[in-house]
């Protein structure tokens, strides 16, 4: 056996000395699920393995499903045949689908165009169903790489995600607490939330919610797992019948040690093994809701929990007609958003405004509570002794399954006499009397200055000019949609549009070269500038753009001999200047770059 290190000079020096071999294309499509419902997310996968450098294949998407993001990913795997190294490229084109509306479609062929042969993928079928519809799906693969059913079934094993709710019969406004937790036994990196539940149904209130990964160990029947605790949420059913908490769904890397397949297989010869992206998802849960039972006391509205309420009044001795500042506080465990304003007697001594309240929640051994708090403004409208109170709060207790009534102290507060006006029968104070004056607006006496509106304002030409606002919009809305779409399905289209910001920036990668002096990456940079320029312009492969079939395609689309002589120049020149041990003068590295902008320039204009 070879040690180690000679394994690796050996691996180095095959792929200093390899040569890549030409091999036939061939498209794989796939998708990490089956089955989803509509407004989730599937990933689509197009893998395209050659031997050189392809065109991006073209992929039909439905119209139930919106395109919501797309990357690209290349591996190359090197392999010796009869003493000659092969080098195969792998270029992966990930779709993330949304889906729009339920029903089965057929996403396919994938296809692509090579040496004038056409090279198509098989089909993929994706069922979508109608939100809730979805069956729960253990957990699968992510696309472009292949597992057996052997591997998804010891994987479903090892990680999964685990909901758990202290109770599944709860009263409507009773506070029900779920847990999610990851269980796993490999070793996961990248874990982040593919889908988190809606909660309808529910008043929901964050306990929990994990900002990094931190593991337990955990026993699991009768197996060890390392356990982290995802999300803790307490939630308050607000409608009876029987409610369902939709799952919780986990994207992460499980990372696997796999035996090595060759001698030149690196990851496994450093013991890195394979990594590959995992969905877990939870069960569906169902939470049966009763209703509130009948016999609710005057004043309910809505409160469940357990509360107590108080009130304080500042000041406490004032004059007729000064304000008071009251607040009534209730405070205890239950959802307060749902508290609604205290009952309080009724004494002709004040006079109330409408409060302003604020809530501050907390809490304690999982349990949501904390502090609700009313602020009114009360008005002493006479002389005397009189008290404010008490505040009355009606709430059903779930533990004792009965309605309690919480009742305040009242508070006592003087009034002096104060200064007062009457008038037409009605008494208000001086500060009353002040706002009064302040809150009156009169009419405009003088007519004479009033503007005229009796032209009607239908009968304006800026009234009919905002008429073709919404018109052009929809106009300018319909083309802009079949502009997309067409940059969605005809690749020539596609590549032709983006052609000329493409050699944009391979030019400016060229002056930054010419800045550096980099003789040998400017010139590479000029050639790839035009090449690209001319495959996507001709949608050709970029690979097959030598200097003699770019003469031959340029004249087939009439493009006059002087310029097809100038493009031929130029190839000729980056090629010389790759190759040359001399050195090329600055003065004569910009003449290329600026035949080349040029050259582009009269490209795009004719082609």
């Amino acid at each position: 056996m070879l040690r180690p290190p000679v394994c690796v000079h050996l691996f180095v020096l095959v792929v200093a000395c390899g040569v890549a071999l030409a091999e036939t294309p061939r498209l794989r499509v796939s998708v990490d699920r089956a089955r989803v419902e509509v407004g989730e997310q599937v990933t689509l996968t197009v893998t395209l393995t050659a031997g050189g450098d392809v065109v991006a294949p073209e992929l039909p998407v439905p119209e139930a499903f919106d395109v919501i993001g797309r990357s690209t990913y290349t591996t190359q795997e090197l392999n010796i045949t009869n003493g000659r190294v092969v080098t195969t490229r792998n270029n992966s084109y990930v779709y993330s689908l949304r889906a729009r509306r339920e029903g089965s479609f057929v996403i396919g062929p994938a296809h692509v165009m090579h040496d004038g042969r056409r090279h198509e993928s098989s089909k993929v079928r994706v069922n979508v169903l109608k939100r809730g519809g979805a069956p729960r799906t253990r957990p699968v693969p992510a696309p472009g790489q292949h597992s057996g059913d052997s591997d998804v079934d010891e994987l479903k094993d090892d990680l999964f995600v685990a909901t758990t709710v202290d109770k599944k019969k709860v009263y409507v406004g009773e506070q029900v607490t779920v847990t999610y937790k990851l269980y796993t036994r490999r070793t996961l990196r990248n874990i982040s939330y593919g889908r988190l539940p809606a909660y309808t149904g529910f008043w929901s209130e964050t306990l929990f919610d994990a900002q990094r990964a931190s593991f337990d160990r955990e026993v699991h029947n009768g197996r060890e797992f390392d356990v982290m605790l995802l999300k803790t949420m307490a939630l308050f059913p607000t409608a009876s019948g029987v409610q369902s908490l939709d799952a919780l769904e986990v994207v992460c890397q499980v990372q696997e040690r796999t035996r090595r397949r060759n001698l030149f297989d690196m990851d496994d010869f450093f013991g890195f093994g394979a990594s590959r992206e995992m969905r877990a998802r939870s069960e569906d849960v169902k939470i049966e809701v009763s209703p509130l039972p009948a016999g609710a006391p005057s004043g309910f509205s809505g409160a469940v929990g357990r509360f107590d309420i108080s009130v304080e009044a500042s000041p406490v001795s004032v004059q007729a007609g000064d304000p008071i500042a009251v607040k009534v506080k209730v405070h205890g465990k239950g959802n307060l958003n749902a508290v609604g304003e205290p009952v309080r007697r009724q004494r002709d001594a004040f006079k109330f405004y409408d409060p302003n309240s604020r809530v501050s929640t907390g809490d304690s051994d999982g349990r949501i509570g904390g502090e609700k708090t009313f602020e009114y403004v009360a008005i002493p409208n006479r002389a005397g002794s009189w008290r404010i109170g008490p505040f009355m709060l009606a709430y059903f207790d779930p533990g004792e399954r009965r309605y309690r009534t919480t009742r305040s102290k009242a508070v006592t507060v003087n009034v002096k006499r104060g200064k007062q006006l009457a008038a037409s029968g009605a008494v208000m104070s001086r500060k009353e009397i002040e706002m009064l004056g302040r809150d009156i607006r009169h009419l405009k006496p003088d007519l004479g200055h009033l503007d005229d509106h009796g032209r009607p304002y239908i009968t304006t030409t800026w009234f009919w000019t905002i008429q073709f606002v919404p018109v052009l919009g929809f106009f300018g809305t319909l083309a802009y949609k079949r502009h997309r779409d067409r940059l969605m399905g005809d690749v020539a289209y596609a590549r032709r549009r983006r052609s000329g910001s493409e050699a944009r920036k391979r030019l400016t990668q060229a002056r930054k070269r010419l800045r550096e002096k980099d003789t040998v990456a400017f010139h590479v940079e000029i050639d790839r500038a035009l090449a690209q320029f001319l495959a996507d312009r001709l949608n050709l492969p970029v690979a097959g753009i030598t200097r003699e079939t770019a003469a031959q395609a340029l004249r087939e689309v009439d493009v006059p001999d002087p310029i097809v002589s100038e493009v031929q120049d130029v190839f000729l020149r980056c090629d010389f200047a790759r190759f040359a041990s001399a050195r090329i003068p600055e003065k004569e590295r910009e003449g290329i770059y600026n035949d080349a902008a040029a050259l582009i320039d009269a490209l795009g204009a004719r082609i």
